[in-house]
């Protein structure tokens, strides 16, 4: 990924995103075998500061965040969608292209974690 291509239209705190939880990094990763990028990896901190503060994944389509489908209720578990920021270049050496946000049909259903109220 070029510097360059990592510059936002509007900035990452227009976005919070969604970070996952240990549990549902697990539900991802038993329905998909995709492990998320390290939390500490400089092109991480670079997604974060275009894309805002997401869990981010390297699958065979691209780069991927995962966003809650619809309203999140209070109950147990909730559909998550994955949208794609960025894309594999077809020439060689392969790299990423980041593009707008794209709603992809991959989908998972995450365990919610309870909310401590103070």
């Amino acid at each position: 990924m070029r510097e360059a291509e990592l510059a936002p239209e509007s900035g990452a705190e227009d976005n919070p995103g969604v970070r996952l939880t240990k549990r549902q990094i697990g539900a991802v990763r038993s329905v998909f075998g995709a492990e998320p990028l390290p939390e500490n990896s400089a092109g991480t901190a670079r997604l974060r500061s275009v894309f805002g503060d997401h869990t981010f994944y390297a699958v065979d389509i691209g780069v991927i965040v995962w966003e809650w489908a619809g309203d999140v209720v209070d109950q147990p578990e909730h559909t998550a969608v994955a949208i794609k920021i960025a894309g594999w270049t077809e020439t060689e050496p392969r790299s990423l292209e980041p593009h707008e946000p794209r709603l992809t049909d991959l989908e998972v259903t995450l365990p919610l974690e309870p909310t401590v109220s103070c």
